[in-house]
Order: structure tokens, then sequence, then C-alpha cells
């Protein structure tokens, strides 16, 4: 639906994407090489993309603040390696608050989420019935991570593959969580 590359500040507000397909990356919104990204008062259903970010793919941002939304029934069909059923989001700084992600599933690693940054921060956070097929029901990997009134529940993860004692057949409701320490 929408692709937005280097543009300096993105806002999206009060917006719903439904239905959307892309065979790369993010079914409905894809942003690249954004200094500051604002996405509120939105509701993502239903969208499926070929890569990450079943609908919605952030990539290389200094700051994305993510508030007030529903993703549910998102689905990223990338291989593998691809990541994020409902989103994917890597930047500097990262909050994401009062968002409920229900029902999204991937191929590869985050059935809800996949975030990498330096810095993020959640709060009010529902994640309910996400299917990943390698590994975690949501995936974050932070070097500072900051996570209050989180709700994990009925996530499942088909593989976890940082569990080298997994016994072959066993499916795991998983939150892989990596923080870098440096």
């Amino acid at each position: 639906a929408i692709h937005i590359t280097g543009a300096d500040s993105v806002t999206i507000t009060g917006s719903d994407f439904t239905d959307n397909v892309a065979s790369r990356s993010a079914g409905a919104v894809a942003i690249v090489s954004s200094r500051s990204v604002t996405l509120s008062t939105s509701d993502f259903t239903t969208n499926i993309s070929g890569g990450n970010g079943g609908a919605l793919a952030v990539t290389d941002a200094a700051i994305i603040a993510i508030s007030d939304v529903i993703a549910s029934s998102n689905r990223s069909n990338g291989t593998a390696t691809g990541y994020g059923g409902a989103m994917r989001l890597l930047g500097d700084e990262v909050s994401i608050v009062d968002v409920d992600l229900i029902s999204n599933t991937t191929a590869g690693d985050g059935g809800a989420l996949h975030l990498v940054a330096d810095r993020a921060f959640l709060s009010n956070v529902l994640m309910e019935s996400n299917t990943a097929a390698v590994g975690g029901g949501a995936l974050i990997d932070s070097d500072l991570l900051d996570m209050q009134d989180i709700v994990l529940s009925l996530n499942l993860s088909l593989i976890h593959i940082s569990e080298s004692t997994r016994l072959s057949g066993i499916s795991y409701p998983v939150f892989c969580l990596h923080i870098l320490h440096h």
C-alpha cells in the first residue's frame, strides 16, 4: 500500500490498512531510511508480505514511535530468515505503547514482532496467539530494554533455535529476548 524511502519525518495517524499484499517486505507500510517515524491510532488487519513485516516494516530509522495500534491476522511469508508476522522494526530508539498484536504469523522469527534497537521501550503491549515457524512469538534484540505491563499469551514457536536441549518434535510457546552487552 505505502512504501516511503529517505523521508526526514513520517507520521501516519488514524489509518486502517486491510487486505494489502506485497511481494517483498511489509504487506501494508514499508518505511526505509527515515530519521523519525510516528505511527498512531491505526489498525493493520490481514495484510500479507512476501518478506519481513506482515503489516509493517520500518528499517534504518533513528526514532520509531508506535502507539494505539492494533495489528491482527497479518502474515509474513518470507523464508526461514523472514522476520515479524505483524511488525519488523529496526531503529536506534523504538517506543511501542498501547499496542495489540494478535494472531499474526511468520515463516521466520517473531510471530508478533521482530524488534532490533539500541534502546527499546514497550508499555501496555498485548501479544496473543502469534506463531513463528522458527523462533519466538516475539523476538527482541536490544542494548537497553524497558518493558512495562506486557501480556504474552498463547504465542507459539515451532522451533526455538537458541535452545540447545530442545527435544525433537516439541513446540514451545516462546518469547525470545536477546539483550546485547557492550
